[in-house]
């Protein structure tokens, strides 16, 4: 199978020599290349459903990564990105048994406010700052590249240990005939930080778990 896409910043502009790893159940690197001069990527691999592909060029000193989850690659596959200073991290979803909508969770970050928050507060317990605060206006969400309408925007907290915790966000969204058939659909989200003009994206790949 052929994993292939390509890789840009928000507006438009190729990114060469952008890292791109494919990534197993056990968090191991199963394949891995980098992008050329158009932002052009691919690699071949063998077929099989893996836990993730992460994207990055200039990690943490300009950009974080851009990450998809759950990734079917059951035939050749498409995927590609856009990279900037914020990352959409953990994005799944799942269905609330209540008609044609999912909840989507993420854990966003950002570049400018993880570095701030690492010069003065890592030593500090509870809130590790490092999250934007979004409103419905900050999120976009697809289902297979099509807008997917945002009925309820709610920030949540995420452990993460030693007595601390992170802002995550709990988005419903509207997902028009999710329940007709088993196939795998391609969930994405963007989002943009307003305070610090940055901007990230990530996907996740969701099946209905009424055909397991």
């Amino acid at each position: 199978m052929r994993l292939h896409g390509r890789v840009t910043d928000f507006e438009g502009k190729p990114l060469d020599h952008a890292e791109v790893h494919l990534v197993g159940r056990g968090w191991e690197v199963v394949a891995y290349t980098y992008s050329d001069g158009a932002g052009m990527y691919g690699v071949e691999v063998e077929g099989g459903t893996y836990l993730a592909v992460w994207i990055c060029k200039d990690y943490k000193t300009k950009m974080l990564e851009y990450w998809a989850w759950h990734v079917p690659l059951l035939g050749d596959l498409e995927l590609n990105a856009r990279v900037d200073g914020l990352e959409v991290y953990g994005l799944n979803a799942f269905w609330p048994r209540y008609g044609p909508t999912l909840m989507v969770y993420f854990r966003p970050m950002s570049l400018k406010r993880s570095l701030a928050w690492e010069a003065g507060g890592r030593d500090r317990p509870g809130l590790t700052d490092i999250a934007p605060s979004l409103g419905p206006e900050d999120i976009e969400a697809t289902i297979e590249g099509e807008p997917a309408p945002l009925l309820c925007v709610s920030k949540v907290r995420e452990e993460a240990p030693p007595d601390r915790y992170l802002d995550a966000y709990l988005v419903h969204v509207q997902a028009e005939g999710i329940r007709a058939t088993d196939a795998y659909r391609k969930i994405g989200v963007a989002i943009a930080d307003r305070e610090t003009g940055e901007r990230g994206e990530g996907s996740v790949f969701w099946r209905h778990t009424l055909y397991e």
